[in-house]
């Protein structure tokens, strides 16, 4: 059980280590590709656009591999990124709202 617990928690951490690899060879591919290449550069390499978004979002985010694989894979943290972009939007406009209040 032990041994298939860690194949399981190392086949999750070697998956997000690929994912981000992907995302930041994408990223580094997507500025050399020339304006209207892009999608047919995807499709000759075989990934899907939107595979190619996702791994390129996680790239840029600079979350490790550790964390996308606690978190649950590569949709789970785009996820997060999203919720935690939210939470900091309503952080500042709370502030904002606080600082401009009768008495603040």
């Amino acid at each position: 059980i032990r041994s298939a617990h860690e194949g399981v928690e190392k086949a999750a951490r070697t998956a997000a280590e690929r994912a981000i690899a992907a995302g930041r060879a994408l990223l580094e591919a997507k500025t050399l590709a020339r304006h209207g290449e892009w999608l047919a550069f995807l499709a000759e390499t075989g990934i899907h656009e939107r595979a190619a978004q996702r791994y390129m979002a996680v790239a840029a985010s600079n979350l490790n591999s550790d964390t996308v694989s606690l978190l649950g894979g590569v949709t789970a943290a785009l996820r997060f990124l999203r919720l935690r972009t939210v939470a900091m939007d309503n952080l500042r406009a709370a502030e904002a709202a606080a600082m401009s209040a009768p008495g603040s």
